[in-house]
């Protein structure tokens, strides 16, 4: 039993040590072109993954893995981006910020030249037609980032690196203390922490989901509290980040009732008015909005409802209709979301973040564009579900990075059908297995 238990040990400790090992080597030397050697370690990265927490059971070795969840982030601080290139407007907007510029106000074509933006910097933008998007709190850290290191893409990078990573460990912290709260196992956070796409599309390629997540969980947690106020002032900043947490509006007014619910959304509309105060202006609203429609009405990527209706829509008119079909999607994907809000009363918080999952899968079903790291926050829900099929769709989407393998950067259809087929088949799974345990 004693060697049983050693030999598990050195297993684990081995596993760790390829992992970490896989992890800097996809990040510093595989540029995505590469897509059969990327997809190659990413599959040897989730099958070490799925081990590893499959195979934990006490706190020990909870513990062990989160310090190595922790250690495979650090590892990655130095790093440039070379999954994604989205950085580089964050330097830019925040180095706008620095300038006492307004980042919303102007194109990067418009501006470039001037408040110390250099041609290698604009070169390097893969938006500089398109006005910004990134909430205040996004644009907070740029400025940070910018003021600390005025001079260097990688200071800039390193900070910004630092918050996402302290955000990672808030998200753990406060997850542990959530599904200690519902009774549900603590391991189960490890599927987040642990997780290959979190860690290589946060840490690794710089984005800011983690960051509106903490708030996100920070709200809950003060909810949890009794401390609806904090809780709503948390919300509006996860809002201030990115846009997409306001989904979730409907099913915490469900949950709240119609009282509390009222000064929730109240607040959390007072923090985000504020947070924008600094920035507003008419010309701001419509360049914002602007770019929010060309999201809706140009950008294709790794779609699965929407790809299905624009073909028949195309085969039918005889050309591609996304500037219909994209609006009209999001409408029904809102009319669902609201549905699925209020098809019952939620009395529970364990109630509450299953239908937070539907809600959030339901916007990745109608979307136009599902980029990898759209599902960070369908993980990390799934954490107080017993739904799987967020794992499994973790898996099986870094294959859309077979469309950077392109000259044209075309997507392959075979790859689209067999990543969505095994999502919709982990979903039949879940709803045929799992479903009543939730409902």
């Amino acid at each position: 039993m004693v060697n049983e238990i050693g030999l598990n040990r050195y297993l684990r400790l081995g596993i760790l040590a390829i992992s970490l090992l896989a992890f800097n080597y996809i990040s510093f030397f595989t540029p995505r072109e590469e897509f059969y050697l990327l997809i190659s370690i990413y599959a040897l990265l989730f099958g070490a993954y799925i081990y590893l927490v499959k195979t934990c059971y006490e706190w020990g070795e909870i513990r062990l893995l989160l310090i190595s969840a922790l250690l495979f982030r650090v590892s990655l601080i130095w790093l440039i981006p070379n999954l994604s290139d989205d950085f580089y407007r964050f330097i830019w907007d925040g180095r706008l910020l620095v300038a006492g510029e307004n980042p919303f106000q102007y194109l990067p074509s418009e501006i470039f030249g001037s408040s110390g933006l250099d041609q290698i910097l604009f070169n390097s933008l893969n938006s500089p037609n398109y006005f910004s998007v990134y909430p205040p709190v996004h644009q907070l850290v740029f400025g940070v980032a910018s003021y600390l290191c005025p001079n260097s893409i990688e200071g800039v990078i390193t900070v910004m690196r630092l918050f996402v990573i302290a955000a990672d460990i808030g998200i753990v912290w406060l997850g542990i203390k959530i599904l200690d709260y519902l009774g549900m196992p603590i391991s189960n956070i490890l599927w987040y922490a642990l997780n290959p796409l979190v860690i290589l599309e946060l840490t690794g390629n710089l984005h800011f989901e983690g960051i509106m997540l903490f708030f996100v969980m920070l709200a809950f947690y003060l909810l949890i509290r009794n401390k609806l106020a904090v809780a709503a002032f948390a919300f509006g900043l996860s809002v201030s980040t990115k846009l997409l947490p306001l989904m979730f509006i409907p099913v915490l007014l469900n949950y709240l009732g119609v009282k509390k619910g009222g000064i929730f959304v109240a607040i959390v509309g007072g923090v985000v008015a504020i947070s924008f105060a600094p920035f507003i202006s008419m010309e701001m609203i419509l360049n914002m909005s602007s770019s929010i429609d060309l999201y809706f009405q140009k950008f294709e990527f790794n779609a699965s409802l929407y790809y299905l209706v624009s073909g028949v829509y195309k085969w039918i008119v005889g050309y591609n209709m996304i500037s219909i079909v994209g609006p009209c999607l999001s409408f029904v994907s809102m009319i669902m979301i609201v549905w699925l809000s209020f098809r019952k009363r939620i009395t529970e918080m364990l109630s509450l973040y299953w239908v937070m999952l539907l809600c959030s899968t339901c916007h990745l079903l109608f979307s136009t564009t599902v980029h990898p790291w759209y599902l960070v926050m369908l993980v990390l829900i799934s954490c107080f579900t017993r739904f799987i099929f967020p794992i499994v769709w973790s898996v099986v989407i870094f294959v859309s990075y077979f469309a950077y393998s392109t000259v044209d950067y075309s997507e392959s259809v075979p790859l689209l059908v067999f990543e969505y087929l095994t999502v919709v088949l982990a979903m039949a799974y879940d709803f045929k297995f799992r479903y009543v345990q939730e409902a």
